[in-house]
């Protein structure tokens, strides 16, 4: 049997074959040219030459806002490339709290956006077709949102200002004053040590610009403890007193008797006190709300109180801090009572405390009796224990935890002791 090769395989040896020897012929004319196409092609569409750079287009130059530059209710008209949500957000002043709520970035801001005139590439404003340039900040620094929001401190009343300025190279614009609930979102060109000014009292606290972060500082520290506040709601259990009377005739009659009602609603820490201005560095001010009264009927008509003089005291880790209250009376009354805020200074790392109250009532008779023993009534309470806990002053965090929540639940009760309140004068006023 004969056995044939078919021709597709002969015709392709073929073409390589002539290929080659057309290669060979004109090898000695040209080589380079020859090697060139057989590797790519046309020369005019290889890769560009060797140690020349491409040309880009980065677009037209932007004109450049002022050193500085705040616009203060931004839209949201922007395009934002970072957003930053600061741990330090809250600065807290005498008058409330402004809250840094975001940081944003943003690389470009529209002419209109900001109140700024419109440039032109061509400069040519009579193009009614051509877009305005946008704005970018200025030289060595760069833009950022500040996104703000204040909380009125509504039982704040004592006329205390704060306001609010950014200082950046030695420079310090006022921006606003806090007063009441107010939002703000400000674009600022800042150098990365422009800082946020927060001024209240002769104190400034201040937030760093590109982060949002609270600096901390040691004035306004207590503010800033874990657990500021606690609200025991405590009266304070307080034997009542007896002191011996004689008639005319020396005889013992009912003795002159004493009722004492002290209570302490509320005890915070804070680093501004309306009385005494902001802490030192390194204490904060206790803050005890109190009520008291004391009944001391004498036997008759023109017997009563004519002085009062008693003792707060906190005793913390040994050392023990106090707060005087003193009060002569106009005549004698057969009551007296009165209600404030005790402040005084402690250590900022205090944590727990022991409250207690001591002192005397000054009572006085009428010629019928007389005070056989002294004419004051001497008075002291138990302990009341309240604490602060802190993990930086060596507090476990399930203290905080805990104080955290009672709190929240003790807020939670005055409120709906407030809404039954506002039910109650509501139905009043229906039935009027």
């Amino acid at each position: 049997m004969t056995r044939t090769v078919s021709t597709p395989l002969r015709t392709t040896l073929s073409v390589a074959a002539l290929a080659a020897l057309t290669l060979t012929a004109c090898g000695d004319d040209n080589d380079d040219a020859a090697e060139f196409e057989a590797a790519g092609g046309d020369a005019s569409a290889g890769p560009q030459a060797e140690g020349t750079e491409e040309e880009v287009d980065e677009g037209p130059e932007l004109p450049q806002v002022d050193s500085g530059f705040t616009y203060e209710d931004l839209s949201q008209n922007v395009t934002v490339t970072d957003t930053q949500r600061p741990e330090r957000d809250e600065v807290i002043t005498p008058t409330g709290t402004l809250s840094i709520d975001e940081v944003e970035t943003i690389e470009f801001v529209a002419p209109e956006e900001v109140g700024l005139d419109p440039q032109y590439e061509d400069e040519d404003e009579d193009d009614f077709d051509a877009e305005p340039l946008d704005y970018a900040p200025a030289e060595g620094e760069e833009f950022r949102v500040l996104n703000l929001s204040f909380s009125p401190d509504d039982e704040a009343d004592h006329g205390t200002s704060t306001s609010v300025a950014i200082s950046d190279g030695g420079a310090q614009d006022h921006l606003f004053d806090l007063g009441s609930e107010q939002q703000h979102r400000v674009l600022v060109s800042a150098s990365d040590d422009a800082q946020l000014v927060i001024s209240s009292d002769g104190h400034d606290q201040y937030v760093d610009i590109y982060t949002g972060e609270r600096e901390e500082e040691e004035i306004a520290a207590g503010y800033y403890r874990e657990i500021t506040q606690q609200d025991p709601s405590h009266t304070f259990p307080i034997e009542d007193g007896s002191l011996p009377l004689l008639d005319r005739n020396d005889e013992a009659a009912d003795p002159f008797e004493a009722e004492y009602d002290f209570h302490i609603s509320s005890v915070r820490l804070v680093g501004w006190d309306e009385e005494n201005g902001w802490a030192s560095e390194g204490e904060a001010w206790l803050q005890v709300d109190y009520v008291f009264e004391v009944d001391a009927r004498g036997p008759n008509w023109g017997s009563g109180i004519e002085e009062i003089d008693w003792t707060l005291r906190a005793e913390s880790e040994g050392e023990e801090f106090t707060y005087d209250y003193g009060e002569r009376i106009g005549g004698p009354r057969d009551s007296y009572g009165d209600e404030g805020t005790a402040s005084f200074a402690v250590p900022i790392e205090t944590v727990d405390l022991d409250l207690s109250f001591d002192g005397t009532v000054g009572v006085t008779t009428t010629d019928s009796y007389t005070l056989s023993e002294g004419s004051a009534f001497s008075f002291e309470s138990e302990l009341l224990e309240v604490s602060f806990p802190d993990e930086r002053f060596g507090s476990d965090a399930s203290e905080v935890d805990e104080a955290d929540e009672e709190n929240d639940e003790d807020s939670e009760d005055d409120a709906e002791d407030a809404d039954g309140a506002e039910d109650i004068d509501e139905d009043d006023s229906d039935e009027d």
